[in-house]
């Protein structure tokens, strides 16, 4: 009986530690997670595409909600995959908008930063926008989708969550700092340079097949 006891008892201990565990784990989770209140922009010239400041992996039509984020949700000092690419966010409607710039609305849902966000007005560099918030969402809006929640700007709360499908789900440059043009840009410059060395490889065997012409008459 007393083994028996003490088989209970260590069942019994394991499942608080486990316990204990996973209440740590979490406050540690929400001590990192972002949050706080944001302004937003229902953006209808702005559409889900692979050209971003984030990218996608080719073929990504993963998370239905996506939105440009000022530096404060972008991340980094440049507006190229910032360390802020490819988090998720649940937005939760207050029905209220800065004054004078929309109606609301109400819902919530999760969107994820794909995008870069600029501008004095809404996104400045650092700081707090002309509407007194540090945080800003641009939610693309090109194909009606948060027009359909019937969003108009709203002012939003706002909650680090993980993503469908897992955390920077179908994002090229999450958590990179480098812009991916900086390759392009060098691969055409290496272009040029083999196009300019081939001319003037070709040059000289011009003016030497001039020479033997001129050396024959």
């Amino acid at each position: 009986q007393s083994t028996w006891g003490n088989i209970i008892f260590l069942q019994s201990l394991m499942r608080r530690t486990v316990l204990v565990l996973c209440f740590i784990l979490g406050t540690i989770h929400l001590a990192h997670s972002l949050s706080g209140r944001a302004s937003t922009t229902v953006d209808p010239n702005k559409l889900n595409s692979e050209h971003t400041a984030c990218g996608f992996k080719k073929g990504y039509n993963g998370i239905k909600y996506r939105a440009g984020g000022n530096q404060a949700l972008f991340g980094g000092s440049t507006s190229w995959c910032g360390s802020g690419c490819g988090k998720c966010y649940k937005l939760k409607a207050t029905g209220q908008s800065p004054p004078g710039q929309g109606t609301g609305g109400s819902g919530e849902v999760i969107v994820q930063v794909t995008n870069h966000c600029g501008g004095p007005q809404w996104c400045p560099t650092s700081g707090k926008n002309q509407f007194g918030f540090e945080y800003h969402f641009n939610l693309e809006d090109g194909d009606g989708k948060f027009t359909e929640l019937g969003w108009n700007n709203p002012i939003v709360e706002f909650v680090e969550v993980s993503c469908p499908g897992g955390d920077a789900f179908g994002i090229v440059c999450a958590g990179q700092q480098q812009p991916r043009t900086n390759s392009s840009n060098n691969n055409q410059q290496q272009q040029q340079q083999q196009q300019q060395q081939q001319q003037q490889q070709q040059q000289p065997r011009i003016n030497s097949s001039d020479n033997n012409q001129q050396q024959q008459q």
